[in-house]
């Protein structure tokens, strides 16, 4: 009779020690730090070019002395063309993006669609897209980490005729043969087909600066995050399982 009790009550703390202990990168903040860390061990680079592809590592807190203690997610930049570092970050989701809610939505849209070289169209299949890459990356196979990221970048950025302007084409393997499973253009074109993936558990981290504008010339990174639940979520988390012990309690007697 006790010792059922006490399991559960056990079992309560357990979940509420999980739950708040989680490293997670992201709570319900909009804004933080981003730690970026660098390449992931063992993420190739781009022949002949020398750009490191992904996954990447970074920490995300509230501030820069936060972050440093959390636990290390994956992430993938958007282009090849900014300089990736640490520095204060916006967190949207991808319909934040699309639909340009608030300025710093608005300034990455615009910089996606608008520069030279983008790709003048931005939805949420193309952004689903991407995070159907980053998942591949995060699950499959290591040698083809280079390839899928090249992809992922060509879904935002474009040649002159609106093709994938791929970098390093000249000498890069199968870069341009949309049959070869380990070429990026087959993989870019496998993610084009995958539009409808789920990203609900992905955002994006967008620069900012201290007065929270978007900072044009830092990298954009998208990461799959862990959502801590709220202090009154893990209240009612442990109220339920201590009640089911306080049934069983009375069964009991």
């Amino acid at each position: 009779m006790r010792t059922a009790f006490a399991s559960l009550v056990a079992a309560s703390s357990l979940v509420l020690s999980s739950l708040a202990g989680a490293q997670a990168p992201l709570s319900t903040d909009t804004q933080g730090y981003l730690d970026f860390i660098g390449a992931k061990s063992g993420a190739p680079t781009v022949s002949g070019t020398g750009i490191a592809t992904g996954p990447y590592n970074a920490k995300f807190g509230s501030s820069a002395a936060n972050a440093a203690g959390k636990t290390a997610f994956d992430v993938y930049c958007f282009d090849w063309l900014s300089n990736a570092g640490d520095g204060k970050v916006q967190i949207l989701t991808f319909s934040d993006l699309v639909n340009q809610n608030g300025a710093v939505a608005t300034a990455l849209y615009s910089k996606i669609t608008g520069s030279a070289g983008a790709s003048n169209t931005l939805t949420l299949g193309t952004l689903n897209s991407a995070a159907w890459l980053a998942n591949s990356m995060n699950a499959g196979v290591q040698g083809l980490w280079d390839e899928k990221h090249v992809a992922l970048w060509n879904l935002f950025w474009k040649d002159g005729a609106g093709s994938p302007g791929m970098p390093g084409e000249g000498n890069y393997r199968g870069i341009t043969d949309p049959n070869n499973t380990g070429g990026a253009l087959y993989w870019y074109n496998q993610a084009v087909a995958n539009s409808g993936f789920d990203a609900s558990s992905y955002r994006i981290f967008a620069p900012v600066d201290d007065q929270g504008r978007f900072v044009s010339n830092r990298q954009v990174f998208m990461g799959q995050v862990t959502q801590v639940p709220e202090p009154a979520s893990l209240a009612l988390v442990v109220a339920g399982l201590v009640g089911l012990g306080s049934a069983a309690r009375r069964r009991k007697q």
